[in-house]
């Protein structure tokens, strides 16, 4: 069996999930956007699961 974590994180390199525009139709991302951006908050707490696509939808 692979190691669990050598799977995700080639995933997160090198598959599907590498490029820039994977996520892009993932409404939910941008629901929270829209929860989140009218407050304008100074910092977001990032919990870093991901590749950083929520924090780089609410920086726009």
């Amino acid at each position: 069996m692979r190691d669990p974590k050598s799977v995700h994180d080639k995933e997160w390199r090198t598959g599907w999930k590498s490029l820039d525009t994977a996520l892009d139709q993932e409404r939910r991302f941008q629901v929270v956007s829209d929860i989140v951006s009218p407050s304008a908050p100074k910092m977001i707490f990032d919990l870093g699961c991901g590749n950083g696509y929520q924090a780089e939808t609410l920086k726009k």
